[in-house]
């Protein structure tokens, strides 16, 4: 009866099960069988762990002796297997639930025939599930919790799993009150969520629930308190503000609005991991002891560099260490394969942190200060061919403090202070050529693994094996190599395929290990490279044009030609990821670093040819991406995050090669996205680069004029007023020579935004006027120009310096017109700009509290269109009409939210503007933080763009009475010349010191 039961299936009478919670035990028949023995009780609770998958012997035997394992361990373990069989009923249906194979151990039953994944399974469920059914589920998944998981196992890996499955019942509990008070409006529950917030006081998600628990029941004041008790909980134990999820929340609260209750992630003891992580796309095999050497490094140790060949293993094996890390702290990867010039290497960490460069910071300050707010673990990969630029972003990164660090994998050292170097080994190999060493060796499993990828049927018997292993030696243990090989397992028989390496890699046996090493996996290559088709390799070779992932619509584009027909392309790509030369995520494709250099030195001749098609794609992508930021196509900005490193290294490639005109062709091209994306530096970088060189009078009048407008544009925008004027010249004397060449219609506009920022309003009307006599059947010529107009009139009403009734209505009438244009044409992100300029002037017109409504709903809009230079702004001059209307909190929430924004854009010049904002609210309740401010607002004249009033006079006076004029002075001065990271760090103390006195 009880072999007849353990086929694995339904649950039942008669079936076998799993009960982990309590005293792990296993129940047949529905009968208890109690597993004795501490050994016997841990193989069985990692083998249901880990259900399903092989768990191999050398990995059981380091999960139950961690402090090292007996001599006998592998007899113990066959023992234990045994003894648990026999619990199981014995027999051939025992040994089909507790299977023996070449990867190890498995325990083959399913999902709801163990009793904490089942718990697992109906919390995932419940905590997706929202409306009516959501309460029920809730309680239902709680009800199967029955005790303590893996209770008196005292081994490290079950107590993990013991603390994994609590912290979900943890966050069931959570959700199951919240749903309470929610449904039933449960004042019991609230009080139970108060208790639960008192003990995790920086529990993200209790607070959120905590927060939504007291809107419901009507004591908004407590919600608010509530979320600065959380705020304030977050910066002292862990050095972060609160999730974005939190904050939104928040500013719902201030609003007096509802928001979806969608409980944000839980942090542990670092701030919540953005998903910047690539996945474990396969298992890595073996590894444990390598993996758990470089966790204990870098746990000690402020930088660890893993070095060893190309193809060892280095980036799978820091990913799985950095996937272990992130349970414990912030993890940020930064791939620097397809990085070219290491000039970039800073900016791609910033891009990393979610940051963006900007020309009025340098980069390693900014990169210091984020480390220093975060203690991160920043995980730099295939640094090689950057090491020089490599060196002062590590400086930077570990000057942070203590608790910040940085893991990188390279070839060689990076020869930086405090670096420990670890060198990575080659996998274990197999002792002997038997089935049973070589599925022991790290080696053998991996090839035998990936084997059985390509080959379903794949069978290790004494042949097999013996091949195998020849293999195996031959090939070093390398992991790239062994994967490549493995690939070809299904069209040759292995002993002819240890042959053939045998024959290719016969010649590498001279030199030392490390060049031995290098000089086997490009030999692999060779190899592998050698048994594709004529196609497929000249495919391989034109695929090394992309320097980041590349989609099939791409690769047909840039590599479908002669001889290569473009319709083909899907299917020779679909065979090069079969030969593992190509990575498939998805929907996107990528090569390995070694394989890229390998294939791209085999281009040859149509190297200038394919360089073209490449640049002409990445052009083509950008434009698109403008044309989609006009109407706000949803994604309009995820192929612009995708092309980035392509188009960084078309403008390389077109430099090297002297094709100015393309490299201007694709930094001209984008539209407003660059800004909008926080790319706005890198455009800069590679616009000033092509203007400042020689070859520049070689290019058409065309091409020179459009390349020193958008200089000169890139210019007025940051505020470098000077360069902007003599760029403009540039640019107006270039499109003489060419007086039809499109962009012309555009200069005014330029000379328009260079005269509002000198403070010259006057001026810039007249320029702006000029703009709607250029080109009147331009529609977006027309927007701008009327928005900009309309901008500059508010901004002379509420400086005083004209006629404010006849400003405001020009204005009115401008947005008017820039609306029935946007509308007529479909236009989605300058229609919502009109909308909140309508918000602004109603604000102009004295009517703060009407104007909330219109601005709080445009900046919503440009959240959801990922538009953070304009939110950047909006934020502020909400900020300031709720202090107008006498929302203080309101004000507060939004300069919160600015900082960030313009943390992430990189716009300074929009923080000196929030500064001054925070000035006017904070001179009473943080009178020191407050004169520091003053300095930095007093830098420059603000720029007209979304112009609120915001004067400074009470402002001025309140810090005079409580500093003295002196004082304030000398503190203004202070603060005129703190770097930006640390004016926010001011204003935000401001804002805590506000907080208490308007909740």
């Amino acid at each position: 009866m009880v072999d007849a039961a353990l086929t694995p299936g339904s649950r039942g009478t008669g079936a076998c099960e799993i009960r982990a919670f309590g005293d792990i035990a296993i129940l047949v028949g529905g009968t208890t069988v109690p597993v004795a023995g501490s050994g016997r009780r841990g193989l069985l609770a990692l083998l249901a762990i880990r259900r399903g998958e092989p768990v191999a012997v050398e990995s059981i035997e380091e999960a139950l002796w961690p402090e090292g394992r007996p001599p006998s361990a592998v007899k113990v373990v066959r023992t234990y297997v045994s003894h648990l069989r026999a619990l199981l009923g014995g027999g051939e249906s025992a040994k089909q639930v507790l299977r023996t194979g070449p990867a190890g151990y498995a325990l083959v039953v399913p999902d709801e025939s163990v009793d904490v994944r089942r718990f697992e399974r109906a919390a995932a469920s419940a905590t997706r599930t929202q409306g009516p059914g959501r309460l029920a589920r809730l309680e239902g998944a709680l009800a199967l919790w029955t005790g303590t998981p893996f209770a008196g196992i005292r081994l490290p890996f079950a107590e993990a799993e013991s603390a994994r499955l609590a912290a979900i019942r943890d966050a069931v509990e959570v959700d199951l009150l919240a749903a309470r008070v929610e449904v039933r409006r449960d004042h019991a529950a609230v009080q139970a969520l108060e208790e639960i917030a008192s003990e995790r006081p920086a529990d993200e998600r209790v607070g959120a629930a905590l927060m939504d628990a007291y809107r419901r029941v009507g004591r908004r004041a407590d919600a608010l308190r509530a979320h600065e008790r959380l705020r304030a909980a977050l910066a002292d134990e862990l050095g972060v503000d609160p999730d974005p999820e939190i904050e939104r929340r928040y500013l719902a609260l201030l609003r007096g609005v509802a928001v979806a209750s969608t409980p944000p992630a839980r942090r542990s003891e670092a701030a919540a991991q953005a998903p910047s992580l690539p996945l474990e796309r396969t298992r890595l095999i073996g590894r444990e002891r390598e993996v758990r050497e470089v966790a204990e490094l870098i746990a000690r140790r402020d930088v660890v560099t893993v070095i060893g060949a190309g193809g060892a293993g280095k980036t799978r094996l820091v990913l799985r260490v950095a996937h272990e890390a992130v349970q414990a702290r912030e993890v940020v990867w930064v791939g620097l394969a397809g990085v070219a010039d290491g000039r970039h290497v800073a900016v791609e960490v910033l891009h990393a942190f979610g940051l963006a460069d900007t020309e009025e910071r340098d980069p390693l300050d900014a990169i210091a200060a984020h480390a220093r707010s975060r203690g991160v673990l920043v995980v730099l990969d295939n640094c090689e061919h950057v090491a020089e630029a490599v060196a002062p972003v590590v400086a930077a990164l570990t000057s942070g403090g203590p608790e910040s660090r940085v893991l990188a994998t390279s070839r060689a050292p990076l020869r930086v202070p405090g670096e420990q170097v670890w060198r990575i080994p080659a996998m274990t190999m197999p002792s002997a050529a038997t089935p049973e060493d070589v599925v022991r060796s790290e080696a053998g499993r991996l090839f035998v693994e990936r084997a059985r990828l390509v080959d379903a049927g794949f069978e290790m018997d004494d042949d097999a094996a013996a091949s195998v292993a020849a293999i195996c030696a031959r090939l070093d243990g390398l992991p790239l190599a062994l994967e490549l090989a493995a690939a070809r397992a299904s069209g040759l028989p292995l002993r002819s395929l240890s042959e053939a390496l045998t024959s290719s890699l016969g010649l590498l046996t001279a030199g030392g290990a490390t060049t031995s090493r290098h000089r086997t996996i490009e030999a692999t290559i060779a190899w592998s490279h050698a048994l594709l088709s004529p196609e497929e390799s000249t495919l391989l070779a034109r695929l090394s044009v992309f320097a980041a992932s590349f989609d099939l619509d791409a690769a047909a584009m840039v590599c479908g030609y002669e001889p290569l027909a473009r319709d083909g392309v899907a299917t020779l790509v679909a065979n090069l990821v079969d030969s593992c030369v190509v990575e498939r995520t998805e929907d996107r494709y990528r090569m390995l670093a070694p394989v890229r250099q390998f294939a791209s030195e085999r281009v040859g001749a149509e190297r200038d040819l394919l360089d073209g098609r490449h640049a002409a794609w990445v052009y083509g992508v950008l434009e698109q991406v403008s044309d989609d930021w006009w109407y706000a196509v949803e994604g309009w900005a995820i192929p612009l995050d995708r092309v980035i490193l392509d188009a960084q290294a078309a403008i390389e490639r077109a430099l090297d090669r002297g094709d100015l005109s393309s490299a201007a062709d694709i930094a001209q091209s984008g539209g407003s996205s660059w800004g909008d994306r926080g790319y706005g530096a890198r455009q800069r970088d590679w616009v000033n680069r092509i203007i400042d060189d020689p070859r520049l009078a070689e290019l058409s009048a065309e091409r020179a004029a459009q390349i020193l407008h958008t200089a000169a544009h890139i210019a007025a925008i940051d505020c470098r007023l000077g360069r902007a004027r003599a760029l403009l010249a540039r640019a107006e004397a270039a499109f003489a020579q060419a007086p039809h060449v499109p962009g012309a219609a555009w200069l005014p506009f330029t000379r328009g935004v260079i005269l509002g920022n000198e403070g010259r309003l006057a001026d810039a009307v007249e320029a702006a006027r000029e703009v709607f006599e250029q080109d009147p059947e331009d529609p977006q010529l027309v927007v701008f120009g009327a928005v900009q107009l309309a901008e500059l009139r508010l901004a002379q009403a509420v400086r005083g310096s004209v006629e404010v009734a006849p400003a405001l209505a020009e204005a009115s009438a401008l947005l008017a017109r820039a609306r029935a244009v946007s509308t007529a044409h479909g236009f989605v992100s300058p229609l919502v700009y009109v909308d909140f300029m309508d918000g602004v002037v109603v604000a102009a017109h004295g009517d703060a509290e009407a104007a909330l409504g219109p601005c709080l709903a445009a900046l919503a809009r440009w959240r959801e269109i990922s538009a953070d230079f304009p939110l950047a702004a909006g934020l502020n001059a909400v900020a300031r009409v709720a202090l107008i209307a006498g929302r203080a909190e309101m004000t507060v929430a939004c300069l919160d939210e600015a900082w960030a924004v313009m943390a992430s854009t990189g716009w300074s010049s929009a923080t000196r503007a929030a500064t001054r904002t925070a000035v006017a609210l904070a001179a009473e309740a943080a009178p020191v933080e407050a004169a520091m401010l003053l300095g930095v607002a007093r830098e420059r004249e603000e720029e007209p763009a979304l112009t609120v009033a915001c004067d400074l006079t009470a402002a001025c006076s309140a810090l005079d009475r409580a500093l003295g004029p002196e004082e304030t002075a000398r503190l203004a001065d202070v603060g005129a010349s703190l770097p930006l990271d640390m004016v926010v760090a001011h204003a935000r103390t401001a804002l805590r010191a506000v907080r208490p006195r308007h909740a």
